[in-house]
């Protein structure tokens, strides 16, 4: 695979963040021990892109608060 871009690319790199991910974002910063990293982002700003990279970055830091939800995390890491 090329490294150039296509025009598809483009038009795929300026997608605006939706909704969706603005409010799963902000879920997240309650929960996530990262969430203080994101506190003065502008989201509205962002990218598609962008919001998926945070949304991963605070999922892989995500604290839940639902114990049953803390124990699950716990064994998927040892699986892995």
């Amino acid at each position: 695979m090329s490294e150039e871009k296509d025009w598809i690319d483009d038009v795929l790199d300026d997608k605006p963040i939706t909704w969706w991910q603005i409010a799963k974002i902000e879920g997240l910063m309650e929960t996530s021990s990262v969430g203080q990293d994101y506190i003065n982002i502008n989201l509205e700003k962002l990218t598609y892109e962008q919001g998926n990279k945070i949304i991963y970055h605070l999922k892989e830091n995500d604290n839940p608060r639902d114990c049953r939800e803390q124990f699950y995390k716990v064994l998927r890491r040892e699986r892995d």
